[in-house]
């Protein structure tokens, strides 16, 4: 085949690639440890303030993820905790330690979204983005993340944190999180935590989501 039409090939390839990622939200699924999607309808306007005891857990995590950043960076977090799905007992593959009732919990406390006080606590700068500038960047096209990097020039993108899923004896916690940095680029990771001596810390990590 001449060089013109496989590069002819590769843009059409491409544009139908970016069309049905828009189609479905812009998304590429990883779903291995997802046993279904949420079911949108149960979310609810007005969501309910994020547990005290989930900050805690936000702060070991987001300290940790600032370890992949220079100091100079600010941290874009959106106020309103994602729903991503419901996790399946397969995720015991990836965290043999992970107990039932934590993916019980998890599941259960993901059902609705929740917002986010300004309760963290984690060692950066951050901002709260609300649900309606969040929707107003990620529902254009490519040219709305300039828009975005114009207004927070430090940022690394936006980062949502879902609810917290607590062991029955609140040892161990459960919790997503995904950064989207650009049209079409993101990356999501579920993270197991253990409490000792007060203070919470990361056993475990695995991919969630990548697009």
């Amino acid at each position: 085949m001449p060089m013109s039409n496989i590069k002819l090939a590769i843009i059409v390839s491409v544009a139908l690639l970016a069309t049905a990622l828009i189609s479905t939200g812009g998304y590429f699924g990883y779903q291995k440890w997802f046993k279904s999607e949420t079911d949108q309808s149960n979310l609810i306007d007005n969501p309910s303030t994020t547990p005290d005891r989930n900050y805690a857990v936000y702060n070991a995590v987001l300290s940790n993820k600032l370890q992949h950043y220079d100091g100079s960076s600010t941290i874009v977090i959106s106020e309103i905790t994602g729903v991503n799905g419901k996790v399946g007992i397969t995720l015991q593959e990836k965290f043999t330690e992970l107990k039932l009732d934590t993916i019980s919990s998890y599941n259960n406390e993901n059902i609705n979204e929740t917002t986010l006080l300004r309760n963290l606590n984690f060692g950066n700068e951050y901002i709260l983005l609300s649900k309606g500038e969040q929707e107003a960047y990620l529902s254009g096209d490519g040219g709305m993340w300039e828009d975005f990097y114009q207004q927070h020039p430090t940022a690394q993108g936006i980062t949502t944190l879902s609810a917290v899923g607590f062991s029955n004896d609140g040892n161990q916690a459960l919790v997503d999180i995904l950064t989207i940095s650009g049209f079409d680029v993101c990356d999501g990771t579920l993270i197991l935590l253990e409490k000792a001596n007060g203070g919470w810390t990361i056993v475990g990590s695995t991919l969630s989501l990548i697009c």
